[in-house]
């Protein structure tokens, strides 16, 4: 009794990047999309895809919605097709029609789908950077916790613990009360006082050239190293050169710039990079440790900053400066803005 052959494995259509395609998901009807890079996304949109191998990333014209059809639900969108279909359709104003008239000459739709993207990306990788370190923080604090914790004391008898209970145990008891609301009162308006002025902070700083151009400098960062899964480009790799060689030459990062930057984090995490993560083992930037130098250099300027209570000078001080200062316990100390969020 013969076997029946297995089903041939989906072979990609002939389409590449850049394309306009009609393309379908299930549920939803045949619509104008363009193939986009599928190794360029965000996490949220990666997590989307289905099982297999056989899937092209779109997005849908005009909303820039992001699906995955499968294959044999794509085909190409020439420009016979996409007139013989506006010559056809007599609803002009609906969002069909207009994906349609779109997908005939798509280059500026999608240069403002691709600049949106940049800050999609952008934004979802500094979120997954302050969740690891507030992962970390959290893990830092517990530990501290238990190493302050005391160790119990032995036990009394059975009948000094009574006599204890009936001596003092409504007077601790309302203590305790007391002073448990003091103290949460206490905290809960430093927390207050300190979020508010990070954020008139930021706002400040928001309108600062300075400040936005070394923000930018960490987007770049993060969007080369950090993405999720994804490993730098090797072809790049001299563009990211220069921006390291810019960020070790700049003599204007202040405390403030750091903080609001966060680059410091990304420093941080860059250097803590397996080697196999960066082209060519990172045998020829050695971008991991030089972040790894930046990192302590800026540790070692902050504690001195700190002692010296200097703390709107710049941090990208002098050789000499670098050397005097107290040497860090280690490149990922404990410094809060380039841990905090």
């Amino acid at each position: 009794m013969s076997k029946t052959p297995p089903a041939p494995a989906a072979t990609a259509p002939d389409v590449k990047v850049g394309d306009v395609v009609l393309a379908k998901v299930k549920g939803f009807s045949a619509w104008p999309a363009v193939i986009v890079d599928s190794g360029n996304l965000p996490p949220s949109v990666k997590a989307e895809k289905p099982k297999g191998s056989s899937h092209h990333c779109v997005r849908f014209i005009p909303t820039g919605e992001f699906g995955w059809p499968a294959f044999k639900d794509v085909s190409l969108l020439t420009h016979e097709k996409i007139d013989a279909f506006l010559e056809k359709d007599k609803k002009k104003t609906s969002s069909l029609y207009k994906g349609y008239e779109i997908g005939k000459n798509p280059a500026k739709w999608i240069l403002e789908k691709e600049e949106q993207l940049g800050q999609q990306i952008d934004l979802e990788a500094a979120a997954e950077v302050d969740q690891l370190e507030d992962e970390t923080e959290k893990k830092s604090k517990s530990k501290k916790r238990k190493v302050a914790e005391p160790k119990p004391s032995k036990k009394k008898s059975k009948a000094a613990k009574e006599d204890d209970e009936d001596a003092g145990s409504k007077k601790k008891r309302t203590s305790r009360k007391r002073k448990a609301g003091e103290d949460s009162d206490d905290d809960d308006d430093k927390k207050e006082s300190k979020n508010k002025k990070v954020k008139e902070d930021d706002d400040a700083l928001a309108n600062d050239p300075e400040a936005t151009k070394i923000k930018e400098w960490r987007h770049q960062l993060q969007r080369a190293f950090l993405r999720d899964n994804v490993k730098p480009e090797a072809s790049a790799l001299s563009e990211y050169d220069e921006t390291f060689q810019v960020i070790e030459n700049y003599q204007g990062l202040t405390i403030q710039y750091l903080s609001y930057s966060k680059i410091g984090k990304v420093m941080k995490k860059i250097s803590q990079l397996p080697e196999a993560h960066i082209p060519d083992n990172d045998g020829q930037f050695k971008f991991r440790e030089r972040a790894a130098k930046l990192v302590g250099d800026w540790h070692q300027i902050l504690n001195a900053k700190a002692g010296e209570g200097e703390a709107t000078e710049a941090v990208n001080g002098t050789a000499e400066k670098a050397e005097s200062a107290p040497a860090p316990a280690a490149v990922d100390g404990d410094v809060s803005i380039m841990t905090d969020a």
